[in-house]
């Protein structure tokens, strides 16, 4: 899944029996529509990766809140979708992983004290054999 036509046509073109899907995860009804695309003609995912990211550069003072507002909605509300919507499948087979990579500086400090919902989901689906897997490449 990707939001660039081109980059999906140049990944089927680069390996072997892949599919692409067009989607904007930050869309909710499309994440669900291409969802279902995937699982009618690949089955259900055991594994989903969130690497869709949006970033902005700048002061707190020289960054558009509309900029940072659909980061938000890309970054976080569109692994919520993907996890809210292939999570029930993995948690029915008992085994799956979802994977997110951060995307700041700020996703690298240590939270000792985090209320992340990311380990919140970790808490919910892990007992039920979902992994949730927070990669942070350096």
């Amino acid at each position: 899944m990707a939001r660039n036509e081109e980059r999906l046509t140049a990944l089927e073109k680069e390996l072997s029996n892949a599919r692409g899907y067009r989607c904007d995860v930050s869309d909710a009804a499309q994440v669900e529509m291409v969802a279902s695309a995937v699982e009618h003609d690949l089955g259900k995912p055991g594994v989903v990766v969130h690497n869709a990211v949006g970033g902005a550069f700048g002061t707190f003072r020289e960054i558009d809140p509309a900029i940072l507002n659909r980061n938000f909605q890309v970054n976080t509300m569109g692994l919520l979708y993907l996890a809210r919507r292939f999570a029930p499948a993995m948690i029915d087979a008992g085994k799956g992983a979802i994977a997110a990579s951060p995307v700041s500086q700020v996703s690298r400090q240590p939270r000792r004290r985090s209320g992340s919902w990311p380990r919140a989901m970790a808490r919910e689906l892990g007992p039920r054999g979902v992994h949730i897997a927070y990669v942070v490449s350096r």
